[in-house]
């Protein structure tokens, strides 16, 4: 399924890219030159064939004239068909001129459209046509780790960016994520002008960033609704995930229509990323981090009577009351002051040992402890007499 949905992809991409190149070639006049170019060769051609016909065996009739006339226009000269008469040779070299520079005025339209419409797209001026890509709206610290974990769970479409940064800043962007396919639309995310000009109604979601670029920062969360607003006025089916300075403004981005908030920390692009690829998932981190929603982590006790046996055995023993291990913690006890100094030792080593017991300080005293975790152990991991569990548990059980 994966191959699939990549070629399929790809055929969007590839007939995004033609539709766009037809219209800006249509836009530049060129239907109107190709048809002066094709009409100019077919009358050369009639003409020639009126004139030779009765003369030169080489023309019979219209095919031998069309075949002429193209091989002539294009320079391709197989020498197969030529005029014997002399008017028949003034037309011809009429004919020759006059497409000569229509056909140089055709290629350098093409030429012109194409050079027109990537300077454009570079200065953010065009108009997208991909499908199924993801548009970020706005720019902050967090909008670089973000296009980098959109590459790193798997997106491969086009990456569009909304904003109102400078060129040559967003020239740096797309050199720093050589893997991403980046495009640019420069504008105010806010207004639906720029967000159709994004084509944000046929992408596969829409992430609107904390814009601390486009503005005042305390505006940021209002820019963020109206950008949501705007975005499910275009199509209310589009994914739109956003991120929000302010926890007082989430009830008012829920009425514009989101799907998810991301609130700034540490883990905004992994979540915004996530959010747009693999919808829900950021519900479950949701589910687990806060204590109003069921399930929680917790850090429980190893009952004793499995220290030593697998990891499998602790994960049968935990679903008996509904409860998943997710990994293992274990305390490394160190080196205390009893291991350092021992009964057998010399006499200096028992003074030290009696002054710390008598001032109530050799419990304290470790050295070389840590803490090493395991996410997701083996089957076959054995369990170790320090060793604890992170389970999911419903909030109101007691620790298993």
């Amino acid at each position: 399924m994966p191959v699939i949905r990549q070629v399929v992809f790809l055929y969007l991409k590839i007939a995004s890219l033609i539709r766009s190149s037809l219209q800006s070639l249509w836009r530049a006049q060129l239907p109107r030159i190709a048809f002066l170019v094709l009409s100019t060769m077919i009358v050369g051609g009639l003409v020639v064939l009126g004139i030779e016909r009765h003369h030169n065996e080489q023309f019979k009739d219209v095919e031998d004239a069309l075949w002429w006339a193209l091989i002539t226009v294009t320079t391709t000269g197989y020498g197969d068909k030529f005029p014997i008469t002399g008017w028949g040779r003034v037309v011809t070299g009429i004919l020759i001129f006059t497409e000569m520079g229509l056909v140089s005025v055709f290629t350098a339209t093409i030429a012109s459209a194409l050079t027109e419409r990537r300077l454009k797209e570079a200065k953010g001026l065009g108009k997208i046509t991909a499908v199924g890509h993801i548009a970020i709206c706005g720019w902050n610290p967090n909008a670089d780790n973000l296009i980098g974990k959109l590459t790193e769970v798997g997106h491969t479409e086009d990456i569009v960016l909304v904003n109102t940064l400078s060129e040559e800043t967003v020239q740096d962007v797309i050199l720093r994520h050589p893997d991403a396919s980046i495009r640019f639309v420069r504008g105010d995310f806010s207004m639906e002008s720029t967000l159709r000009q994004a084509n944000v109604g046929d992408a596969t979601a829409v992430i609107i960033l904390a814009d601390v670029v486009g503005g005042d920062q305390e505006k940021a969360d209002e820019r963020t609704i109206l950008g949501t607003l705007s975005v499910k006025s275009i199509n209310r089916e589009v994914m739109v995930c956003a991120q929000l300075l302010s926890k007082d403004n989430e009830p008012h981005l829920q009425r514009a229509g989101v799907d998810d908030i991301i609130f700034t920390g540490d883990y905004t692009g992994y979540l915004l990323a996530s959010s747009a690829c693999s919808p829900g998932l950021t519900q479950v981190i949701k589910d687990l981090l806060t204590t109003d929603r069921g399930n929680v982590l917790k850090q429980v006790n190893i009952p004793k009577e499995l220290v030593g046996r697998k990891f499998l055995d602790l994960l049968l023993h935990f679903r008996r009351s509904q409860v998943t291990p997710v990994a293992i913690i274990s305390q490394n006890r160190g080196m205390s002051m009893e291991d350092m100094l021992t009964d057998d030792f010399s006499f200096i080593d028992q003074f030290i040992k009696r002054k710390f017991s008598e001032a109530g300080k050799e419990a304290l005293f470790h050295v070389g402890g840590g803490i090493q975790v395991q996410v997701n152990p083996p089957d076959d991991y054995v369990i170790e007499p320090d060793d604890r569990a992170v389970v999911i548990t419903l909030e109101k059980e007691n620790q298993p």
